[in-house]
């Protein structure tokens, strides 16, 4: 049986990263965060969604 990805919580998702839930709110209206869900006042995030963007944001040294 798949299983079932579940959203985590905006404040989840700005603790596992190591910035303030007002940095996760300002790239989410500057556009440079994760993408995310919005329900009503609610925001949620898909985890792979976030470790995508994770990864996008990777870079080697020269």
């Amino acid at each position: 049986m798949d299983t079932i990805e579940k959203p985590v919580r905006g404040k989840d998702v700005a603790e596992w990263l190591g910035i303030s839930e007002a940095a996760l709110a300002q790239m989410r209206h500057r556009g440079t965060g994760p993408v995310f869900i919005k329900r009503g006042h609610l925001v949620f995030y898909m985890p792979s969604d976030v470790e995508q963007w994770l990864q996008e944001g990777r870079q080697e040294t020269n």
